[in-house]
C-alpha cells in the first residue's frame, strides 16, 4: 500500500502528463509583469529579464579559470536553463549546468530539448528527489525557478545546500512564498472578496476549474500533488539558514486576476480591463508597503549565513518584514517604524 508522499508523487507525475504549459500565463499576466512587476525588480537586480536575472549573478562568479558548477532545483523542461546556458556562453563564462527534477517525462524532455540545440555538453538534466538523494560536489550556484513550493522537506534541501555551495557561491530563486496551497491569507481575503461583489460575472469564469465562481473559492491547491505544499514556510526557513543579498517581494492580491484561472478574462486592450488592472496593482503595493498584507512572491539572491551583511530590498519591504507569521492576527500587524 502506497503511503501519503508515494501518493503525491504520482498526483504530481500525472498533474504534469499534459505538459507544463497546459495552461499558459495569460496576455494579462503578461501585461501586469512587464508594465509594473519588471520596474520593480530592476529597481534591486538590475536586470530586465528572468533570463538576465540568473545569467548575470552567475557570471559574476566567474573568474575566468575553473567553469562553475550550476545546479537547477526542480528544472521541469529544461527550457528556463537552456537559456541561461545560452546567455552565459554570450557572456564568455564556462560552466557545467546540471538540472534535477523528479518527474521523468520532464527530465527526457529537458535532455532531449539541450540536444537538439547542441548544449548537451554544458547542460544535462537528471531524475532527482530533493526529499531523498544527495548532492556529493561542491557548487558555485543554485538556481529554483518557481520549484521550491513543490518541495515538501524544505529544511532537508536547504541544508543540503548550505552545506554545498562554495564560500562566495550563490543561490538564486524566484518563487511562491504566500500561504500553503496558494490560498489568500484572510487580510488578503477580504479584500477578494469585496472585489468579487463588484465585478461583472464574465471575470468569474474560472479556466482551470472551467466554471463560474459567484463566490470567490479560497482553493487549497496542495490537496493534489505538491503544488504550494509548504510554500509559507519557504521565507522563514531562508532566513534560518542564509543572508540574503538582495530581495524583492511581490503579489498577494494581483495575482488572483492576472494568473491562469481568471487572468484571461482580462484583456490587456481593453481600457476599462487594464484600468482595472493597474487599480487592483497599486491598491496591492500600498497594502505591501504597509504590511497590511503580506507578498505571495519573491526574487531573491542568497549567500552563505553571514553575521553581518547587508541587503538590497524595494523600499521598506525587507526579507523579514515580508514574513507573514502564520499564528498571528493580521489586524495587529506591527507597521514601519
Amino acid at each position: 500500500m502506497m503511503d501519503e508522499y508515494e501518493v503525491k508523487v504520482r498526483q504530481q507525475i500525472k498533474q504534469y502528463e499534459a505538459g507544463i504549459d497546459e495552461f499558459p500565463l495569460p496576455r494579462i499576466f503578461h501585461y501586469y509583469s512587464h508594465n509594473f512587476l519588471r520596474n520593480k525588480v530592476a529597481s534591486v537586480f538590475k536586470t530586465q529579464s528572468n533570463v538576465e536575472f540568473y545569467a548575470s549573478q552567475f557570471a559574476s562568479l566567474y573568474n575566468g579559470n575553473s567553469p562553475l558548477n550550476i545546479i537547477s532545483i526542480g528544472s521541469g523542461d529544461g527550457s528556463q536553463e537552456i537559456e541561461i546556458a545560452r546567455a552565459l556562453l554570450t557572456l564568455g563564462v564556462k560552466f557545467n549546468m546540471v538540472g534535477l527534477d523528479l518527474l521523468p517525462d520532464l527530465v527526457k524532455q529537458a535532455n532531449g530539448a539541450a540536444k537538439a540545440v547542441g548544449l548537451e555538453g554544458v547542460f544535462s538534466a537528471k531524475i532527482f528527489d530533493f526529499n531523498k538523494h544527495d548532492i556529493e560536489i561542491e557548487v558555485d550556484g543554485f538556481m529554483a525557478h518557481h520549484s521550491l513550493h513543490h518541495i515538501l522537506e524544505l529544511e532537508r534541501l536547504f541544508d543540503l545546500i548550505k552545506r554545498t555551495i562554495k564560500p562566495n557561491g550563490l543561490f538564486l530563486t524566484q518563487d511562491m512564498i504566500g500561504r500553503n496551497g496558494h490560498m489568500r491569507w484572510p487580510e488578503t481575503l477580504a479584500i477578494v472578496e469585496s472585489v468579487w461583489d463588484i465585478i461583472d460575472e464574465r471575470k468569474k469564469y474560472h479556466h482551470q476549474f472551467k466554471k463560474t465562481m459567484h463566490k470567490y473559492e479560497n482553493y487549497d491547491c496542495s490537496h493534489v500533488g505538491f503544488e504550494g505544499i509548504r510554500a509559507q514556510d519557504i521565507l522563514p526557513l531562508l532566513l534560518e539558514r542564509f543572508s540574503f543579498s538582495k530581495f524583492v517581494g511581490c503579489g498577494g492580491l494581483i495575482d488572483v486576476f492576472t494568473d491562469r484561472g481568471y487572468g484571461p478574462n482580462f484583456d490587456p486592450t481593453d481600457l476599462a480591463d487594464r484600468c482595472f488592472i493597474e487599480t487592483i496593482y497599486a491598491i496591492n503595493e500600498g497594502l505591501l508597503e504597509t504590511g497590511a498584507i503580506k507578498p505571495t512572491q519573491m526574487y531573491a539572491a542568497l549567500v552563505k549565513k553571514q553575521e553581518k551583511s547587508t541587503c538590497a530590498y524595494y523600499r521598506s519591504q525587507s526579507p523579514q518584514f515580508c514574513v507573514r507569521n502564520p499564528t498571528m492576527n493580521y489586524a495587529t500587524y506591527p507597521q514601519h517604524e
